[in-house]
Order: C-alpha cells, then sequence, then structure tokens
C-alpha cells in the first residue's frame, strides 16, 4: 500500500488563518466578557454559534461562554442546549456584536476588525 507524503507546513500561512479566527480585538473583548449563558464571571471561551467549518467566521458569529458551558454545548449540540438552558447563543452572539459596535462608535474608534 503507498503511502501519501503529508505536505509541509506553511507555518506563514497558519499563523495568518489563526490571527484572522481568534486574533482580533473583538475576541478579545469577547474573553472579558461574562458567559451569555450563565454569568459566570471571564475568562470566557468565544464560541462560534455558526462553526467556522461551515461559514460563521465572521465575529457577529461569537458569543462567550464559560468553560462548562463552551463544553456542554459541544457535548449537548446547539439544539439540545438551547431546549435545557433556554438561551439562543445567536441572540447572545447579536447582543454582543451590538455592544460591541456601539462601544466604537462612543469612543470613536472602528470598533471591530471583520
Amino acid at each position: 500500500m503507498k503511502r501519501s507524503r503529508l505536505r509541509p507546513v506553511n507555518r506563514e500561512r497558519r499563523n495568518r488563518l489563526r490571527e484572522e479566527m481568534f486574533g482580533s480585538e473583538f475576541i478579545e473583548w469577547i474573553r472579558l466578557r461574562p458567559c451569555g449563558v450563565c454569568s459566570e464571571s471571564p475568562p470566557s471561551d468565544p464560541h462560534h454559534v455558526r462553526s467556522r467549518a461551515a461559514g460563521g467566521r465572521n465575529d457577529s458569529n461569537v458569543a462567550p461562554l464559560c468553560r462548562v458551558c463552551h463544553t456542554r454545548v459541544h457535548q449537548l449540540g446547539k439544539l439540545t442546549f438551547r431546549s435545557r438552558t433556554g438561551v439562543n447563543l445567536e441572540d447572545v452572539a447579536r447582543e454582543e456584536w451590538a455592544i460591541w459596535k456601539e462601544k466604537g462608535e462612543a469612543d470613536g474608534t472602528e470598533g471591530n476588525e471583520v
């Protein structure tokens, strides 16, 4: 059986993609927000409500979740998690995005890095 050769890692591309997905000012701000489900104090995990693989790569798709809630949403799935907690993560992400945009307008900065 012939084995395929692995491509070498393009470190520059990997670092650029990581920066695009996890390095924005908004994502850092989300880490400092309380959990959008249980209100546990920060730090929070930035949870992509729509997975990045499914096209949810923009910042307006991110909700702050404590580690416990973040683990639960991945274990249970989005619909079961929503039915058990009564929290719509899309709404949480939209609310956080609105606060972030308002914050940017209030201090005269861009407010995001989409």
